[in-house]
């Protein structure tokens, strides 16, 4: 492949990837995701200024000093989120149950993994239920409760919801009786509009998606997507 079809080709993927980058905000590290999402809120920052240095040229020779640059500054993120697990791999979030839910936390969500391209961390738990449930929808008559549609809840330390994630399970098509213990796991997703918020993170709610819950977190999560935006 030729160098001068190469460049626009590459220049054209990292535009792509600073233009899906908002404008990141500085995150404490003292919450149980320690200096993670500050990580990707510096990452993201790096992006946002890049973007617009890279929308204001077209010099083949910026646009790969440009490449160059983020190429850096992506695998110093990935060293230095690998160097950060440690610190905080198997720390508990404290987590609740939504009251309207047949459930009970058996063992609470811990940190298990941290991934640098998809800037998500990993939970693991597991769920126990104080009632007859199923796992996926019945498209019989049933009285077994339903958890097709569990997410978590997550929110700060000044008790404001602001993102929410599913909740994926080990669970069978057949109902289980109460005292059932299911494995859980779940993802915090850390964005350039969410980080600051994600440095203060408290707890997580397990809920259903489309309960209260579940709505108020939507609408704040909206609202931070919308001022980021605005930020721009």
């Amino acid at each position: 492949m030729k160098k001068s079809f190469f460049i626009p080709v590459l220049g054209f993927a990292v535009a792509t990837m600073f233009i899906s980058c908002g404008g990141g905000s500085k995150a404490s590290s003292s919450g149980p995701l320690g200096e993670i999402p500050g990580l990707i809120g510096e990452f993201e920052n790096l992006s946002n200024k890049k973007k617009e240095e890279l929308k204001n040229t077209k010099d083949l020779k910026v646009v790969e000093k440009l490449m160059n640059e983020m190429k850096e500054a992506e695998g110093k993120l990935k060293t230095d989120i690998e160097a950060a697990l440690p610190t905080i791999k198997g720390k508990e979030i404290t987590t609740e149950i939504d009251p309207a839910l047949p459930l009970k936390v058996s063992k609470p969500m811990k940190i298990e993994a941290a991934e640098a391209t998809r800037k998500w961390i990993k939970l693991t738990g597991e769920l126990e239920l104080t009632a007859k449930a199923i796992g996926f929808h019945s498209y019989q008559p049933t009285d077994a409760f339903e958890l097709d549609k569990l997410y978590a809840v997550f929110y700060d330390n000044d008790g404001k919801s602001f993102a929410s994630d599913g909740i994926l399970k080990d669970m069978s098509s057949e109902a289980m009786p109460a005292g059932s213990k299911v494995p859980a796991e779940t993802y915090i997703r850390i964005k350039a509009y969410n980080a600051a918020s994600m440095g203060k993170l408290s707890k997580l709610i397990i809920t259903l998606k489309d309960s209260e819950i579940y709505k108020q977190a939507k609408a704040a999560e909206d609202a931070l997507k919308s001022s980021s935006e605005k930020e721009k």
